[in-house]
């Protein structure tokens, strides 16, 4: 199984570097409206003070922060904040396609949906830009994906995992609150039939 994995997790990142050089998302300027959150992390890096702008809907903690983390050894650019976004894309692909395993899909399966999110003009095209959407559809899947194994093996670590990512997802978009409290749901459902759950 192991090595079903990893063959699916190499075509899936051969096919996205394959994407990534094809589109070529380099420049120091802004895409879509990442703008407003760039000018976020702008402030926080140079001024050392927080700023939402009025165009912004998210309060974007945690994504401001992970940007300024990523702009700290070079100062700040537009081209470095999209590469960030891009990381986490692929980090996003690979747990999914990890989560599609996990819940029992053939390595197939898997793949094939996996793939399909990844050409998804949505979210590639949001790959490549500093919008909040995609680190957030990355967390949630990190945060289905370690719940998941909590529930399952009842590791205090692994849940302690959940949590820090459903609290990261939450900081960058206050509207996927649904994803944590949907999750609290099914615990308190579980352990009603099951005492052992952390």
């Amino acid at each position: 199984m192991r090595w079903r994995t990893a063959i699916g997790a190499t075509v899936l990142l051969s096919l996205f570097l394959l994407m990534i050089a094809a589109v070529n998302p380099a420049g120091n300027f802004p895409l879509n409206d990442d703008w407003n959150y760039a000018r976020s992390v702008q402030v926080l890096l140079n001024e050392h003070r927080w700023l939402v702008t009025c165009w912004t809907l998210a309060a974007a903690f945690s994504h401001v922060v992970a940007g300024v983390l990523v702009c700290l050894p070079f100062g700040f650019s537009f081209e470095s904040l999209r590469y960030e976004t891009l990381a986490v894309s692929v980090i996003g692909l690979l747990l999914t396609y990890l989560l599609l395993r996990r819940i029992g899909a053939a390595a197939g399966v898997a793949l094939l949906a996996t793939a399909c999110l990844l050409v998804n003009p949505l979210y590639f095209e949001l790959s490549c830009t500093f919008m909040t959407d995609v680190p957030a559809a990355v967390l949630s899947v990190a945060c289905v994906l370690l719940l998941s194994a909590a529930f399952e093996r009842c590791r205090l670590a692994t849940l302690l995992g959940a949590v820090l990512a459903a609290v990261s997802l939450v900081a960058a978009r206050q509207v996927d609150c649904v994803v944590p409290l949907a999750a609290l749901l099914t615990w308190l459902l579980l352990y009603k039939t099951d005492r052992s759950l952390p």
